[in-house]
């Protein structure tokens, strides 16, 4: 539920707020299109729908989510954590243009919630042996398939606002 909150308050103050990336966009329509555009926002709201479906499957069936449906979520939002940490961070001019709710909000989405992802897949998931072989040749390629079409989407979305001439978003990756 925790989850779910932030997540409401970080939309609503997406599109509230005349700072950062969002006050440079002229309307509502242009700040839900890149809220929801970001790799980062894609992976928080699943980590958040995987909760509930976890709660769903738990109360009304005795079960867990299937093993790969929590290793893909788990994956996701660690690339989403690691990413942001070790490759967007590094590059200093997203830290000195933030402000408090920003970093609060950022350490939220690129850390606390990974984390929280990433500690129930390890204490949910020992009950499932997986060959490495058998996951490699079934698996593997699903776990794949949401990040190759997300940056298909982007480049496609890149390559239609570089022809329409619009303005560059200098703080574009802040949530990629």
């Amino acid at each position: 539920m925790l989850i779910f909150a932030f997540l409401v308050c970080d939309f609503i103050l997406a599109l509230k707020t005349k700072s950062g990336i969002y006050g440079q966009l002229p309307s509502y329509g242009e700040r839900l299109n890149h809220y929801y555009s970001y790799f980062t926002t894609q992976t928080n709201y699943l980590v958040f729908v995987y909760f509930v479906f976890y709660l769903f499957q738990k109360k009304f069936k005795n079960t867990k989510p299937d093993f790969i449906i929590r290793l893909m979520v788990t994956v996701y939002i660690t690339m989403t954590m690691l990413v942001f940490w070790l490759v967007l961070v590094v590059q200093g001019d997203i830290v000195t243009n933030m402000s408090v709710y920003e970093w609060i909000s950022t350490f939220i989405l690129h850390t606390i919630i990974p984390i929280v992802m990433i500690l129930s897949y390890i204490v949910t998931a020992g009950d499932t042996f997986y060959k490495f072989e058998t996951h490699h040749k079934t698996n593997y390629w699903l776990i794949c398939l949401y990040p190759t079409l997300y940056l298909i989407c982007i480049l496609i979305r890149g390559y239609i606002r570089h022809s329409d001439h619009q303005p560059e978003l200098k703080l574009l990756l802040v949530q990629c």
